[in-house]
């Protein structure tokens, strides 16, 4: 599969248009497109804002009424090859803009071809951002313990059951971005 040299954008103003960003909960696990209209389901809504670029970023409001998540994935829900990520010490990057902190855990997940997943806890990550300042989040791909990078479908999913409130932009794969580790 040799090794990945560009970023995958998924979701920002340099993305291809091989990924659509979806909402879900229990009304719809299949999942509704987030649009630039505003859109929603009962557990969650989001809206188009402007951050990089015209509506290439979310307002997202988890409003804490049950389970519910926000992804990204392929067009058609087929998995595609991403080895070269695995091989090449990538992280999953997207930056996000805190207004109210989660009221209980976050789950940062990829997806494999449901069932087939691998999820990270985010939660104190997201509540040790400063509040209405964009930050970069970067977590190694190596994380995700068990996926098979040979059908990612989601390679980007958050998922919360309680309330939480952030603009969300520019969610990417990066290659040989792994910081060195501190001693």
């Amino acid at each position: 599969a040799g090794l990945a040299t560009n970023a995958m954008e998924v979701f920002s103003k340099l993305a291809t248009g091989d990924h659509v960003l979806r909402l879900g909960d229990p009304s719809n696990w299949n999942g509704t497109d987030s649009v630039i209209a505003d859109t929603a389901l009962p557990n969650i809504k989001t809206t188009a804002i402007n951050y990089q670029h015209q509506y290439d970023a979310r307002e997202v409001t988890f409003l804490g009424t049950g389970p519910a998540q926000i992804y990204v994935q392929t067009v058609d829900q087929k998995g595609i090859d991403r080895t070269s990520y695995s091989n090449a010490e990538s992280t999953l990057q997207f930056d996000v803009k805190m207004h109210e902190y989660p009221s209980k855990s976050v789950n940062l997940g990829a997806h494999c071809e449901y069932p087939c997943l691998s999820e990270v806890k985010l939660t104190s990550v997201m509540n040790s951002l400063p509040t209405e300042s964009w930050k970069t989040i970067k977590v190694p791909l190596a994380c995700f313990s068990g996926l098979d990078f040979t059908k990612i479908n989601t390679p980007f999913l958050l998922y919360t059951e309680g309330t939480a409130h952030f603009d969300l932009g520019n969610i990417r794969w990066v290659p040989k971005s792994v910081d060195a580790a501190a001693d």
